[in-house]
Formats: C-alpha cells, sequence, structure tokens
C-alpha cells in the first residue's frame, strides 16, 4: 500500500548530533508504505555537529524523500510551540506527524493509522504509544495505563476531561493527523512552553467542537531516547510547563499543580539536581499545601526558620 496523498514529517532539532541520522533514516524507513515523504526541520542553533549531519543525510536521499531545513538563531524552550505551528505551516502534505530529532520511529509506523484516516474522513487523528529506552537500556512504554485507559474508550469528551483534569502523557511523536484539519485552527499555545499538553487539549477540544473522531492503537510507533539533555528532564523547566497549562487549561489546577511540585522535587532528588531544589522551593513553595498539608507545615517550618531559605 503506498499513499499518494503523502505525510509531512515535523521536525525540531537542538544539539542532537548523536541522534538526528538515526532519527531522519526512521522516518525515510517509512517510505515501502508511504510514497511521498515530506520531512521539515527546524534546527534551534545547534553548536555540535548536528547542522554538519543534517546537510550530509540530505544529499544521500533518494527521490521518494523531500528534506527542507530552517536553521535558526537559538532560542531555548520558549520557541518550541512557535516552531511546531511554523512547521505546521509549512507542511503541505494530507497527512502530519511530529517527531523529536532524537526519537526514532519503529517499522511501518503508521501503515495502519493511515488506512484508517482513509476510510474513516470522521477520523481527525489517530494516536499510539511509544517505548522509552534510558542509558543504562532499561525500556517501558511511553503513556501511562490510566492514558491508555481512557484512550481505548474512543470518547472525545472522556478524553478531554481526563488531559483537563490530569497530567497525561500522551506525547505528539504517537499521533498523526490530518493537515487540513490541524490547519484549520492553532494547534499550539505561541505564549507556553508546552507542546504535548497544549497540542493535545487543542486537538481534542476542536474534535469535539466539530463532532469528529479519533482512533487509539495501543502500540508503540517511535522510541524516545532519555538521556541527561531531554528537556523534559529539566526540572524548573518541566514544571514551569505543567503549571502553565494547569493555570490557564485544567479543572483541578491547584492539585495538578501541587503533584507536579513534588514529582519535579523527587526529580531533583534523583538527580542530585539541589540548586534546582533550592530554586523550586524558594518560588513554588506553596504549591505543596494542596497534597499533603501537613508535611507543608513540617517543611515550611524546617524551610523558613531552620535553613532560612
Amino acid at each position: 500500500m503506498a499513499n499518494i496523498h503523502g505525510v509531512s514529517f515535523l521536525m525540531l532539532s537542538y544539539n542532537h548530533a548523536n541522534f538526528i541520522e538515526s532519527s531522519i533514516m526512521s522516518i525515510c524507513s517509512q517510505n515501502n508504505y508511504i510514497s511521498d515523504i515530506e520531512i521539515i526541520i527546524i534546527d534551534d542553533g545547534s553548536t555540535d555537529g548536528t547542522v554538519d549531519i543534517i546537510k550530509q543525510v540530505s544529499s544521500k536521499l533518494d527521490d521518494s524523500v523531500i528534506l527542507r531545513t530552517y536553521f535558526f538563531e537559538h532560542s531555548g524552550v520558549s520557541a518550541i510551540s512557535k516552531n511546531f505551528q511554523k512547521l505546521i505551516e509549512l507542511s503541505t502534505h494530507k497527512y502530519i506527524c511530529f517527531i523529536a530529532s532524537d526519537d526514532t520511529y519503529v517499522a511501518d509506523a503508521f501503515k495502519e493509522q493511515i488506512l484508517i484516516m482513509e476510510k474513516d474522513s470522521t477520523v481527525k487523528g489517530v494516536f499510539a504509544d511509544g517505548i522509552n529506552v534510558y542509558p543504562d537500556g532499561l525500556q517501558n512504554r511511553s503513556m501511562g495505563q490510566k492514558d491508555r485507559t481512557v484512550l481505548k474508550t474512543g470518547s472525545v469528551d472522556k478524553v478531554l476531561s481526563y488531559i483537563t483534569s490530569n497530567t497525561p502523557s500522551l506525547f505528539i511523536q504517537s499521533c498523526i493527523v490530518d493537515g487540513s484539519f490541524i490547519k484549520s485552527y492553532q494547534a499550539f499555545d505561541l505564549d507556553m512552553i508546552a507542546d504535548d499538553w497544549i497540542f493535545n487539549i487543542r486537538f481534542f477540544s476542536e474534535l469535539k467542537r466539530n463532532n469528529f473522531n479519533f482512533y487509539f492503537s495501543d502500540k508503540p510507533v517511535f522510541v524516545r531516547n532519555l538521556h541527561a539533555d531531554n528537556t523534559s528532564r529539566n526540572v524548573l523547566s518541566q514544571y514551569a510547563r505543567i503549571r502553565q497549562v494547569a493555570e490557564k487549561y485544567c479543572a483541578r489546577k491547584e492539585m495538578i499543580k501541587s503533584q507536579a511540585f513534588w514529582y519535579s522535587f523527587y526529580i531533583g532528588i534523583r538527580n542530585k539536581d539541589y540548586k534546582s531544589i533550592r530554586i523550586l522551593l524558594v518560588r513554588h513553595f506553596d504549591s505543596l499545601s494542596v497534597v499533603f498539608p501537613s508535611v507543608f507545615e513540617f517543611l515550611k517550618l524546617v524551610f523558613t526558620k531552620i535553613l532560612k531559605i
């Protein structure tokens, strides 16, 4: 089966010289069922040789793959949403997929999904799961069990309620969406750091508003390489993302922010990132008060009276 309409694969890259060739080639390997592949990359000012690798790979691609790259000055995580929105605007094919330059797709990642969307025009996106791969070789599913359970219902209302009341692990790398539908509204919030979560909230909100559907395939379609430079492993940045989304989009905002505080605190301790823990405590200490209020009062005494921070 070949899809004559083609697929646009949208990628953000920054200092992923060790991963980006594998990422691009994993896209190219999908050409056994997609006859027209478009890869569009925005590089956020890489300094580690990523740009040279992109150029080298580009020169080796066959005619079934078009690779376009835009090299920007470094703007950091604040530009992620803007750059993803720009990539959507630059895309030209019927379907759109998203990938980070340190991740890869599995073989035949979207073959089943394209068939589903071709058969049913009301399905505007198909979601799946991924595989986390840790530096020590350990692996687990990217999506939590609760996320998979609610997606399996096939209910737009239930998914929308869930993702605006919890912190989901639903990654945009796992989905393929209808390009025309995505371009009919602004998929990302340009004022926010968060990308996956905002994309999903807005996508399911638009599905509901237009009475469209989605499908969930409970299988991994991408490999997520976890390493020290993942933006999601930055304690302060990740917590800021969650606070922003909770404040603007979520019903249980205080509970979500409090849970995020504890999780960020745990990650900071695990990574021995004591500087970030201190900043987290100074800036956002009151977020502890919703979950475990007694612990909050004890820690407040310790940090304000004893440690004087």
